[in-house]
């Protein structure tokens, strides 16, 4: 006679279920898929902002502001893009975690190195906006931004580390579900 096992405690038991949620949401809708493309256009709408400001040289990018510079700031933003492309090509969100694991390094990665060189003057950033927007947000400085950049980065850390067990972990329910890998234990 086989004894049933306890069941596993909670927090397994509602990882288990987060993740078997998620395969069964594996495949997106049309909305959803479209709702991606509007995020890539929204991200591509950004970058060029920000090279509008560039071209008007209006003191927001400091002299600083070099290739290697550009890379890493406009080369991050870009690359935002990818994981919205590759979940609306492909209509898979597992296939998008991956694109977005990667994505949170290369946005790590980078601003980590602009963060060493700070090429910015947030304060001129503001006036490029219209007066009364300007008004709202001139008490943002550099430091702050800095901080904020350096709180994305511990949150996108930690959103990429979710993210690598969460893919793992589905990707090997989506198979168990094929028949391909049996199930562990």
């Amino acid at each position: 006679m086989v004894q049933d096992q306890p069941p596993p405690p909670a927090p397994w038991r509602f990882w288990g279920n987060n993740v078997r949620r998620e395969a069964d949401r594996e495949r997106l809708g049309i909305g959803e898929r479209l709702g991606n493309v509007v995020g890539l256009i929204i991200i591509a709408a950004v970058a060029l902002v920000f090279m509008d400001v560039q071209a008007k040289d209006q003191g927001f990018f400091t002299p600083g502001f070099g290739t290697a510079e550009q890379l890493a700031f406009y080369g991050s933003l870009l690359f935002g893009i990818v994981p919205s492309v590759v979940r609306a090509i492909v209509g898979r969100r597992n296939i998008g975690r991956l694109m977005d694991i990667i994505n949170s390094a290369v946005f790590i990665t980078a601003w980590s190195y602009l963060l060493t060189v700070f090429p910015f003057d947030f304060p001129r950033l503001w006036e490029y906006l219209p007066t009364a927007l300007e008004a709202i947000t001139s008490w943002i400085s550099n430091d702050l931004v800095r901080l904020v950049i350096i709180i994305a980065m511990v949150i996108t850390a930690i959103s990429m580390v979710y993210n690598i067990i969460m893919y793992w972990e589905v990707r090997r329910e989506l198979r168990s579900r094929k028949g391909d890998v049996a199930p562990s234990a």
